[in-house]
């Protein structure tokens, strides 16, 4: 861990160390979860240097600050719709055998159905008809009986 001083502007802003150019302050959000964790690294403010792409976050208020790569930053703020914004709709796999996640954007994959189970001695037709699962997002998405449609589904 490399931690440094960040330099002043005349103005009062702060610079980069690396290449000079005046820092973006990016004040800190409220606290998500990602992957069903608390993630409270977006709760301080940052300052972030497009030309080098990089950001910089103040260590517990020491006026010393540790560099991250701004790339791997911003692939984590991935914005995950909520289930109750989704609208049934038609799903279909591209020519290279894919299809994007309504909700997150990753690729799914296809679940093909299985032939009836007998389960506790009863016959169990869940996963009979084919479907659509986002390992990212962990959502499920299937056919709405007798149409084109799909819908995201518990499970």
């Amino acid at each position: 861990m490399t931690l440094l001083k960040l330099n002043r502007a005349d103005n009062g802003e702060y610079v980069c160390p690396e290449c000079g150019h005046v820092l973006q302050r990016v004040a800190g959000d409220a606290v998500t979860v990602v992957d069903g964790k608390f993630n409270m690294e977006d709760t301080k403010t940052r300052y972030e240097c497009d030309s080098c792409k990089v950001f910089y976050r103040e260590l517990l208020d020491t006026d010393y600050y540790d560099v991250f790569p701004l790339q791997q930053k911003k692939e984590k703020k991935k914005k995950i719709l909520a289930t109750g914004e989704l609208q049934p709709m038609k799903l279909h796999l591209d020519k290279k055998g894919r299809c994007s996640c309504p909700r997150c954007g990753a690729d799914m994959v296809v679940v093909e159905g299985q032939p009836v189970r007998i389960v506790d001695g009863k016959p169990t037709m869940e996963d009979v008809a084919s479907y659509f699962r986002c390992e990212m997002c962990s959502s499920i998405y299937r056919r709405i009986v007798n149409t084109e449609y799909f819908q995201w589904a518990e499970k």
